[in-house]
């Protein structure tokens, strides 16, 4: 009876409409500086191998990225396998060979790959030990919470701004559909029950990936070595198995009837506490455990039915969170480098159940009464016969669900090449001209340059091969290079400055080169005379361009500003490509961001938030109601917008408290 006084306070208290108008006005002078931001400054963080010069030793290393806490525990002259036993990393003290310095603490094993290291992630693979050096040295500072904490006002305000009927928004929706979203992360992130709860759920994931890959090892095993060989150790077989052991346990459970229990005692919570109807919050707790076009089928009779406002939430439900199947392959993908992986991301799905209704009922709000308003009605079908045809129609539907994804991943990797090939051209030719001409002069001087280079235009960085030519024409000169420059690291523009210095003191130390060299041919009449400094050209790609869209949104989200831009690459990936190449890329880049900025990217990136989603959800929620497949498509783009934005507030929230 007390409980139910509170909740009739709390309902009439009255919220000032000028509330969103003044959101508003901070978002869009913020969104301002933050565009402006993101035009001038560039700061991405290399990887911490790329940043450290050959010998340098992980003390040196800290200070020269401003990491006095990892340089106050590295003892003078510490390698990474003494750091990495001093902090309790075994995998990497073993990884890194005698004397590895901070530049080289993964050359023994140079042929590994991220995708390789799935299969043996727990004894060959020292990403994991850096990661884990990271989280406990992870020194988060207070203006990046705060930057966290402003980003929920701002994404709020957006989502009101793309409102089509501002003065109808229910404040009192989003309050409490935001104070849901930080309760629950509160409880998950910083009590010592929910910690326990997160780590139970972390564990109980890599247990079932552990159970796919009994299923995976009985299948592709030799019958010679008993053993998975190394040749199948890649991306289709590490990663695509667990969607398909998933999708039949879901499967099983469904008929069991243990998750419409789950689900429908979740949507009622919701339903009450946020004022809702009972079918978008069912359709949006659905989502949490499976994909946007088989949540809708919990509520199928009222699809036709459904109002506007609930049509087009059910469709950002689906937008912002990601099927369980596939979360496992998420979690297969980046466990290896991401330990706690598992957890984090079944935190990010049920957090952005009820940010999904937030922001669907600030840029679409209720103005009809729903059929469900105030009651739960869960459509039980059983299509199965028993628990054995579940789990073999759940197979089915994930190995064809495994077959698209991995057809997916295939074309779009081979077109991002493509359009990066297209639009790096012209600073291949520039690039290739400078090469020719550095060129000249080593095969002149009876000099080898690097036979992959040769080919015109190719895939091979132009950048490489000029300094591959440059240090090779010192040598045959005898000119002495500083070690600095000898190897290439860091970002592009990095790398052109450093084959820039090394091209300056060729040519200081070279002078014309019309004298015979020493042992040598007298310079061909083709070569011109003297060595001349021709420039590099950054080659532009298609992760450049989105880094620099969603620099702003990686950096109202917390992200710290040296690693903006390659999260802003991460969110553009996932947008304009899928989530999938956006987890792949977070992979392969987790040693060159911070720990707080693989743990928002984490967040940020689930969700089935893409271009290719509206598609899917046009045949899927169109065929159960075909009179409303036009509203359905009218949707499409909003709901996309409302799904990414769902998932930015989540990863927000995520990062204001970590």
């Amino acid at each position: 009876m007390k409980l139910t006084s509170i909740w009739k306070s709390f309902s009439e208290i009255p919220i000032p409409r000028k509330l969103g108008k003044i959101l508003a006005w901070c978002v869009m002078g913020f969104g301002l500086f933050c565009l402006v931001l993101g035009m001038i400054v560039k700061d991405d963080m290399p990887a911490l191998a790329q940043r450290a010069p050959d010998g340098a030793t992980v003390a040196q290393v800290a200070e020269s990225v401003d990491a006095p806490t990892l340089a106050q525990r590295a003892p003078d002259g510490a390698t990474v396998a003494q750091v990495a036993e001093s902090v309790d990393a075994p995998t990497l003290a073993q990884r890194a060979p005698d004397g590895a310095t901070a530049a080289n603490p993964v050359d023994a094993d140079p042929g590994a790959t991220p995708q390789a290291a799935v299969t043996d992630k727990r004894a060959n693979n020292s990403t994991q030990a850096i990661v884990d050096f990271k989280r406990e040295n992870d020194e988060t500072s207070i203006l990046s919470r705060i930057m966290s904490v402003f980003g929920i006002f701002a994404f709020i305000g957006i989502a009101w701004l793309m409102s089509n009927n501002r003065k109808r928004v229910l404040w009192k929706l989003v309050a409490v559909g935001t104070g849901i979203q930080l309760v629950f992360a509160l409880f998950i992130l910083r009590t010592s029950v929910g910690k326990a709860i997160f780590s139970f759920l972390n564990d109980a994931v890599t247990v079932l990936l552990d159970f796919t890959s009994a299923g995976t090892t009985f299948l592709f095993s030799s019958f010679v070595s008993g053993q998975v060989e190394s040749a199948f150790a890649n991306t289709a077989m590490s990663i695509l198995p667990p969607i398909i052991f998933f999708s039949s346990l879901m499967t099983v459970l469904y008929h069991l009837g243990i998750m419409q229990w789950i689900v429908k005692g979740m949507a009622v919570f919701m339903m009450k506490f946020m004022g809702v109807s009972g079918a978008e919050s069912l359709s949006s707790v659905a989502n949490i455990f499976v994909g946007m076009t088989e949540a809708p089928l919990v509520v199928k009779p009222y699809v036709e039915k459904m109002t506007k406002s609930e049509l087009f939430a059910i469709m950002t439900g689906g937008m912002a969170t990601v099927a369980g199947g596939v979360m496992a392959s998420y979690v297969a993908m980046l466990q290896p480098y991401f330990p706690d992986i598992a957890g984090h991301l079944i935190a990010a799905s049920v957090m952005s159940a009820p940010a999904s209704l937030v922001i669907a009922k600030l840029m679409i709000p209720e103005t009809e009464t729903p059929e469900t308003m105030g009651k739960v009605n869960l459509n039980e079908e059983k299509p199965d016969a028993n628990v054995i045809d579940a789990a073999a129609r759940g197979a089915g539907e994930g190995l064809q669900l495994a077959m698209n994804v991995g057809a997916m991943l295939l074309a779009f990797v081979a077109l991002i090449a493509l359009i990066n090939f297209v639009l790096g051209l012209p600073s291949r030719i520039v690039n290739d001209n400078t090469y020719e001409h550095v060129k000249a002069y080593v095969v002149q001087e009876g000099g080898a340059v690097d036979p992959a280079c040769e080919s015109s235009f190719s895939k091979i960085d132009t950048i490489a091969c000029t300094h591959s030519a440059l240090m090779e024409l010192a040598r045959l000169r005898h000119i002495s290079v500083d070690p600095m420059f000898t190897e290439l690291r860091g970002s592009q523009l990095e790398q052109i400055d450093q084959v820039d210095a090394v091209y300056r003191t060729v040519i200081d130390k070279t002078g014309a080169l019309t004298a015979k060299p020493d042992n040598g041919p007298s310079l061909s009449p083709d070569v011109p005379d003297k060595l001349e400094k021709k420039s590099l050209w950054p080659l532009l790609s298609l992760e450049t361009i989105l880094g620099w869209i969603f620099f702003p949104i990686a950096f109202l989200m917390g992200v710290p500003l040296s690693d903006c831009f390659l999260v802003g690459q991460l969110l553009g990936e996932k947008m304009a490509i899928n989530e999938f190449v956006a987890y792949l890329h977070l992979s392969q880049v987790v040693e060159q961001l911070s720990y707080r900025s693989i743990v928002i990217s984490t967040y940020a990136l689930c969700g089935f938030a893409n271009f290719g989603s509206i598609a899917i959800q046009i045949g899927g929620i169109g065929g159960m109601a075909p009179s409303r497949r036009s509203e359905i498509a009218k949707f499409g783009i909003k709901s996309m917008i409302a799904g990414s934005i769902a998932a930015f507030m989540t990863a927000t929230i995520a990062g204001a408290l970590i």
